[in-house]
């Protein structure tokens, strides 16, 4: 009765984590489609295999650095975290 707004919630989640690491967060979308609808799963396939396509490869995979601005309070804590020094291995 509440998955589908547990998933909702983290879907949201997983966009936000995206964007945050550079890649596009429109890479994730939810559709809620009922079982008996199998046109329009067919339908959300195509479109979402499109989308996807346009997006080109994912930049994980490409190495080719971000595709997303990184809103400038996580750039700035990278920074951060960049200039602490690090713990030894233990």
């Amino acid at each position: 009765m509440e998955g589908n707004l547990r998933a909702k919630v983290r879907v949201s989640h997983a966009r936000d984590l995206l964007a945050q690491m550079g890649i596009n967060p429109d890479r994730i979308r939810m559709y809620n489609v009922a079982a008996s609808d199998g046109p329009r799963f067919v339908e959300i396939a195509k479109e979402m295999t499109e989308h996807i396509r346009q997006l080109g490869p994912s930049p994980v995979l490409t190495q080719s650095g971000p595709e997303w601005p990184i809103p400038k309070e996580t750039q700035e804590q990278h920074e951060t975290d960049d200039q602490q020094p690090k713990a030894a291995a233990g």
